[in-house]
């Protein structure tokens, strides 16, 4: 059977929530935009552990980011997450 690029994207999507710090960076992120620094003292780690998650959830579309001088402040692409997760639910509950 070939994937189609909705399946694509949806397995894209879930590989990066399959991880416990990327759903702990969503969850700091709906409620304000955040720096990498910000996330990395919410979280208590580094900041370059932090940048390695953001990065997946930067691939699938659901982060946006405005530069601020030398800071990169994150927040959520709502659109988008509600985009893909309304593809899941037509996927699962067809």
């Amino acid at each position: 059977m070939k994937e189609t690029k909705k399946e694509r994207r949806l397995g894209a999507f879930f590989r990066a929530l399959g991880n416990e710090s990327r759903l702990y960076i969503i969850e700091l992120l709906t409620k304000k935009p955040m720096t990498v620094k910000e996330l990395a003292e919410a979280l208590d780690h580094s900041q370059s552990f932090i940048s390695r998650h953001l990065q997946p959830l930067n691939l699938i579309g659901i982060l946006k980011y405005e530069i601020d001088g030398q800071l990169h402040r994150y927040s959520l692409n709502k659109e988008k997450l509600r985009s893909i997760l309304s593809d899941a639910t037509d996927a699962f509950f067809r």
